[in-house]
């Protein structure tokens, strides 16, 4: 087990034993419970330079670009594999694909090394080969499982002048899959697809799936979730040879990043499947027993009908480490800096995160003109001569730690999942345009707006793309948009957290900061994803009758620190 606060390094302690243990000759199997985790993850992988060194990240089946995905009819019902619902085709994709590989390998997207995009690449350099029996010889009817196709042990046994014609006959009815694939991917790109050819599909479907396989075995480094590790392309492929078995493989090693917030059964999956347990030679479990727990659906009110519903929320790691099992403790985080890492530690951590080396820096220094720019955005109600008074008292903590007063009102869907529409309008108004002036194509990595509600993250998008469409602008001009769960594992140069907190309803009706909210393991979340500038968009918080000191508020009191340090501002009347 390897524990710790948040920004102390896990992540990247997990990067580097991974790589180290590859590079002994172990098949490498990392895993994350989000999809989110295992993409940034992923990114950070793709940094690494090494002879030979491959690796893929398997998604889950539902955001596989399979053939059925690949084909104009399916842009009308599905957003997975299309730009906004419209059907990409092949040749779109790979368009698409390859402006993204010319930016430079920090803005790299995680698709870029999905193994279904590396079925694609290895198809266009033509370097790999595998003969399989083509799909319905010997009776065999048309199936995506590789090792019915491959696996020689799945023959009967016949005597020799069988084997001898048997084997010839095999022989002519064996074809290469990747010339298979790549005949199918260059009809699919003129246009001449016969995608209403049942029989041409299935076969399609086949050489695709059969090239994942290959690819899979070729590979000693696999990147997915939790959720996904008993898929089939892992257990009918990792860690065999071409030959059908795992004699050559030296050994597993499992790691699983954010493992304290997975369900049990989610992180033992990938550690005792049947299918390659007697090979794991070592799990290695990451993860903060602070921040966000197992998720279950057990009630917690008034009426409580599981008495074990705790022991349910305790993390599986820090059960390990009560048994006795060996854990790593990290203490010194390298990632917030100190003004914005006080709070958290004295509230959330017990006074027991250590700040390393390079925390203390000046923004100046870091980002130079940045603090002006932040500076213009806080004072824009000012006058010239009360501005210049406030520039110069004061301090950095000003300009990284502040909560922007917006006033409005909550707004509910029917799953009560709520939503606060002036906030993303004065961001965009207000904020956006100094913000992207400065960072220009790095706001999608510099700059993370986090959302506490799905409600209110659909409406930050949504209001996002109209800006973009308004102005002209690409993605990349755009910040990162995150509902707060997700968030865990990630960072950014600078956060804005909305947590939809206002007085009021829409029907005048008094709104309570909701338990949701306000738990621990969330809040630590929230306020602990920043580098540099941690921001909060929203209004007053409505006391609840039902906080005390057992149970504390802790955005009342981070809200009431900043307003006794006169890091509230207002900017709109």
């Amino acid at each position: 087990m390897v524990l710790g606060p948040a920004g102390t390094g896990k992540t990247l302690l997990q990067q580097a034993l991974s790589v180290f243990f590859w590079k002994l000759g172990y098949h490498i199997l990392a895993f994350a419970p989000a999809n989110a985790n295992c993409d940034h993850f992923t990114k950070a992988i793709a940094k690494i330079d090494l002879p030979g060194f491959r690796f893929y990240r398997n998604y889950p089946s539902s955001r596989d670009l399979g053939p059925d995905k690949m084909t104009a009819e399916q842009g009308r019902h599905r957003r997975v594999g299309h730009v906004d619902g419209q059907a990409t085709g092949i040749h779109k994709l790979q368009f698409m694909l390859h402006r993204v590989h010319n930016r430079d390998n920090e803005k790299a997207e995680a698709r870029d090394h999905g193994l279904e995009q590396g079925v694609i690449n290895e198809s266009d350099l033509g370097e790999l080969t595998c003969f399989l029996r083509a799909p319905g010889s010997r009776g065999r009817r048309s199936s995506s499982s590789f090792s019915e196709y491959y696996d020689a042990r799945c023959q009967p046994e016949e005597d020799d002048s069988q084997q001898t014609e048997s084997s010839a006959r095999e022989g002519q009815n064996k074809v290469d899959v990747w010339e298979v694939f790549g005949g199918y991917l260059a009809q699919i790109r003129d246009g001449s697809f016969p995608s209403k050819n049942v029989e041409e599909m299935q076969k399609f479907e086949w050489s695709y799936e059969a090239c994942k396989s290959h690819l899979v075995r070729l590979s000693r480094f696999m990147i997915t979730t939790t959720g996904n590790a008993r898929c089939w392309e892992l257990e009918a492929n990792f860690g065999m040879n071409e030959n059908g078995d795992r004699d050559d493989c030296k050994g597993i090693v499992v790691s699983v990043d954010e493992a304290c917030k997975d369900v049990e059964p989610n992180v033992w999956s990938g550690i005792a499947n049947k299918i390659w347990r007697d090979h794991v030679k070592g799990a290695v479990l990451f993860g903060d027993e602070e921040q966000l727990k197992p998720i279950t659906t057990s009630a917690r009110g008034a009426a409580q009908l599981n008495m074990y519903r705790e022991r349910l929320e305790l993390p599986l790691p820090l059960r390990l480490v009560r048994e006795g099992f060996p854990c790593v403790r990290l203490v010194e985080q390298m990632r917030m800096h100190e003004c914005l890492s006080d709070f958290p530690n004295r509230q959330l951590y017990g006074g027991r995160l250590r700040d390393g080396r390079g925390t203390s820096r000046l923004l100046e220094e870091e980002r130079p003109g940045l603090k002006r720019a932040l500076s213009g955005i806080l004072t824009s109600r000012m006058g010239e001569l009360e501005r210049a008074q406030w520039e110069n008292t004061n301090t950095e903590r000003a300009v990284r730690n502040a909560w922007i007063r917006v006033s409005g009102t909550v707004e509910k869907d029917h799953f009560q999942s709520r939503k606060v529409a002036t906030h993303p309008d004065i961001f965009f108004e207000k904020i956006f345009p100094a913000l992207h002036d400065y960072f220009w194509d790095d706001m999608e990595e510099e700059v993370m707006i986090m959302c506490a509600y799905k409600n209110s993250l659909i409406d930050w998008r949504r209001k996002a793309r109209k800006y973009a469409r308004d102005h002209d602008l690409p993605p990349t001009h755009l910040p990162r948009f995150v509902q707060l769960d997700a968030s865990q594992g990630q960072e950014a140069f600078m956060t804005i957290f909305d947590g939809c907190i206002q007085k009021f309803d829409s029907d005048g009706k008094r709104i309570w900061l909701s338990g949701f909210l306000n738990d621990s393991g969330r809040a630590n979340v929230a306020l602990t994803r920043a580098k540099a500038i941690r921001w909060t968009i929203g209004g007053e918080i409505q006391p609840d009758k039902f906080w005390s000191d057992e149970s504390p508020c802790y955005f009342n009191d981070f809200r009431e620190e900043l307003k006794t340090q006169d890091l509230i501002r207002g900017l709109a009347p």
